[in-house]
């Protein structure tokens, strides 16, 4: 979920690092490092969510067949996951990933244009919500 502020708030630096983790400073630059207070389990399940939603919305886009390998292995990592396989769940979202890799350019699609919404890098895309989940997945994996 997103913070939304009726007014803007200002906090000192130590009621941020008291409540949200440990800054870090390299060469005068500080980044703030947050802490992700969700269960696992919701984020995980979420990520699944956004990538079939994903792969749904793209799928016209996508030859029948590579589509429907790329369903599944989300259906199998997404059932592997459900039954406490995580480290297997892990294996197919890899293979999904690589997958996309193989299939990238002429059977799913990736380009982009700056300031060309048409024109949309749906192989990134998916990389990208298979690796967030994939990490998710390595965080549970590794508790």
């Amino acid at each position: 979920g997103s913070l939304q502020l009726e007014q803007p708030v200002s906090f000192t630096r130590e009621q941020i690092l008291q409540q949200a983790g440990r800054l870090v400073e390299v060469r005068g630059t500080e980044f703030l490092i947050v802490v992700d207070q969700r269960p696992i389990d919701t984020v995980i399940v979420g990520k699944f969510d956004a990538l079939q939603s994903l792969l749904n919305q793209h799928a016209g886009a996508i030859p029948p067949t590579v589509a429907a390998v790329l369903q599944q292995h989300l259906t199998l990592a997404r059932t592997l996951y459900q039954a406490g396989d995580t480290v297997a769940a892990i294996g197919q979202m890899t293979a999904f990933s690589q997958f996309v890799v193989a299939h990238s350019g002429a059977e799913i699609p990736d380009v982009w244009r700056a300031h060309d919404a048409s024109v949309v890098n749906i192989a990134g895309l998916l990389r990208a919500g298979a690796d967030t989940l994939k990490f998710s997945l390595d965080r549970k994996a590794s508790r």
